[in-house]
């Protein structure tokens, strides 16, 4: 059974180039434009990984990082941006996210989401 990740990106050309490829590697990918759809979906609805923009509107990845958590849900995510700061890092790490700029090649995201969600299934 393929394992089924949030998206959620504001950026449309992107967003559909981050499902196309996660679907193209065996992923069912829901996508959302903001982070109050985000955090509602994540909240209600059963995903295996997130992959969030930190630039959303409404609520910040940030936030729907840190929303989630605070509700006890268990949640790998995977945090893009194109602001790679080290100090954006440190807060993806303190919400409980992986980090990646969206600069990264595509391989890199598969990878890294893969990593994610084997390591919650071996939990």
């Amino acid at each position: 059974m393929p394992y089924t990740i949030l998206v959620a990106e504001d950026d449309a050309e992107y967003g559909t180039f981050l499902n196309d490829l996660l679907e193209s590697a065996g992923y069912t990918c829901t996508l959302f434009k903001d982070g109050i759809s985000a955090y509602h979906a994540l909240a209600t609805g059963k995903y295996d990984a997130a992959v969030l923009d930190l630039a959303l509107p409404n609520f910040s990845g940030i936030e729907v990082m840190r929303l989630v958590k605070e509700h006890g849900k268990k949640i790998p995510v995977l945090a893009l941006t194109g602001h790679d700061a080290p100090e954006i890092q440190e807060l993806v790490k303190e919400a409980g996210g992986a980090f990646l700029s969206k600069k990264a090649e595509p391989q890199a995201i598969l990878k890294k989401l893969e990593l994610l969600v084997e390591r919650r299934r071996n939990e």
